[in-house]
């Protein structure tokens, strides 16, 4: 009787230490995984970290440690899970705990909980405890399956193809010749592409109209186009069929195909298009060139003179232009602007925007006046702010700090400031400050590192130049209201840099002057 007894209770010490509980994410589905990047404990005098590879491995698995997981290429870690566990003992038995996170959101996807033991072998009972704690993913995971990844929120423009038609034909005396309903070779993509005035960062964008690729939905922006100054050439960027981004080159050549340079498996590769909609548009372009429609633009800055809409920037920027495009850094909206008076000697034009309400744009005044020349000496710290290389660093205005180097130009040109503030191409026009907010002078020009580098072997550092601001007074004294332009003062005088960029930023000027 004794001996059953003991049999009884043995049989129920034995159940009681092999047992499983687990928990699956509602709307989870493990199959969603394809990768485990395992974490082990600290201290792992059982091999657990050994055992639990291999029962993931069993599965399906690939296994990746804080190290290897760097080689996994970006657009594949959304199909990671990260496994974390410990254990602890008792006389009796070893319990498990064990976690699977989502790498990327860095929620619990699964939590398990696994308890073995007869007392007699921790080794045996830790891994036993780590297969019990396994059970639930072998009975939730049948392998992996890209139907149930999810992929992060895309940007969505809710428009269809009757939308885009609709435009297409209000416009069609303006439309660039990238704007259009267009297919790839395969017609695997049909795509809508259409100006953006809404964004900073791209000119034009492509949406979805329909794609044989399940990740892509109708209204998912699927190529983003950035203007530069060679005709139909577009600094782009491209989302591939996984949704991972290239950035590449986009021109259409002169069958009118939009060929996009990308790379597939480290090997160059074309995606090309064919126009579908709408038709003969590149006739009716050239023969209507609208202000930002010009396939030939040159871009500068520029800064706000008077509330009436007098601009100023470089003549070169300009000159010979059929038409002047101007916006300002917070809004969106193109404004036409004609040159009112220009100074081709000394680099510097006056515009004038016929159609601005000053108060519809700004709620304060122009906060920055005219500095006095005599008070400009080399070593005085001075600062710009300008759209430089708009088609690679963006639409947003660019600080560039620096100091006077010299009150003269090349050969000792005396209308010149030599000044230490990285230029870029798309600064010319904009306005040099000093420490006050006076405007010092306009940003003209750089040293042309390749040419001198041919000829005398070296490379300028930083060595730039302005057009000292008694030519710009020059030209303002012609106007009726040049006395009181020139008088007016700053009210920047001792705030601190960063308000005077604060207040001074919505009044510069993006100029383009299409050719």
């Amino acid at each position: 009787m004794k001996r059953l007894i003991l049999i009884i209770a043995f049989l129920v010490l034995i159940t009681s230490c092999v047992s499983t509980h687990y928990s699956l994410k509602p709307d989870s589905r493990l199959d969603a995984y394809k990768y485990v990047l395992i974490t082990p404990p600290s201290h792992d005098p059982y091999g657990t970290y050994v055992e639990l590879s291999s029962l993931f491995s069993d599965e399906g698995f690939s296994i990746f440690n804080q190290h290897t997981i760097k080689s996994l290429p970006e657009h594949e870690l959304n199909k990671v899970l990260v496994c974390t566990y410990g254990w602890s003992s008792t006389i009796l038995s070893s319990i498990v705990h064990l976690r699977l996170d989502d790498y990327f959101t860095h929620e619990a996807v699964f939590t398990s909980r696994g308890e073995f033991g007869m007392g007699w072998d921790m080794r045996g009972d830790a891994l036993g405890a780590i297969r019990q704690a396994f059970m639930g993913i072998g009975k939730e995971y049948s392998g992996f399956s890209e139907e149930y990844v999810k992929y992060p929120e895309w940007e969505r423009i809710e428009k269809n193809n009757a939308d885009l038609v609709k435009y297409f034909d209000s416009n069609l005396s303006r439309l660039h010749p990238l704007e259009g309903i267009w297919s790839d070779m395969g017609n695997r993509y049909r795509i809508g592409i259409f100006r953006d005035d809404s964004s900073k960062k791209r000119d034009f964008v492509a949406i979805i109209l329909s794609s044989e690729f399940p990740l892509w939905m109708r209204g998912d922006v699927k190529i983003e186009f950035l203007t530069t100054t060679y005709p139909k050439v577009f600094t782009t960027t491209y989302f591939m069929a996984d949704k991972t981004r290239q950035g590449c080159t986009a021109h259409i050549n002169e069958k009118g195909l939009l060929t996009i340079a990308l790379r597939k498996q480290k090997e160059p590769w074309e995606s090309i298009f064919i126009k579908n909609y709408p038709k003969n548009v590149e006739s009716d372009y050239s023969k209507n060139i609208q202000p930002g429609d010009s396939p030939f633009f040159l871009s500068g800055s520029g800064f706000l003179l008077t509330e009436t809409g007098l601009i100023v920037t470089n003549y070169h920027v300009v000159k010979d232009s059929k038409a002047i495009n101007v916006s300002f850094p917070k809004r969106d909206e193109y404004y036409k602007a004609r040159v009112i008076i220009k100074d081709s000697t000394n680099d510097i034009t006056l515009l004038k925007i016929d159609d601005m309400k000053f108060t519809e744009q700004f709620t304060d005044k122009i906060p920055y006046g005219l500095a006095d020349s005599s008070n400009i000496k080399v070593g005085k710290n001075v600062f710009t702010i300008g759209f430089p290389l708009k088609q690679i660093l963006g639409k947003s205005p660019r600080l560039s700090k620096g100091v006077i180097n010299s009150l003269y130009g090349i050969n000792d040109d005396p209308r010149l400031l030599q000044i230490s503030n990285p230029i870029q191409p798309g600064n010319s026009g904009g306005p040099l400050f000093n420490k006050n907010g006076e405007i010092v002078g306009i940003v003209v020009a750089t040293l042309n590192a390749k040419y001198l580098y041919e000829k005398i072997g070296i490379i300028p550092q930083n060595v730039n130049f302005a057009i000292k601001v008694d030519y710009l007074k020059n030209l303002v004294s012609m106007l009726p209201e040049g006395d009181e332009i020139i008088k007016r003062s700053s009210n920047l005088a001792d705030k601190p840099l960063e308000e005077q960029v604060k207040k001074i930023t919505p009044f510069i000027i993006t100029v383009k002057a299409y050719k």
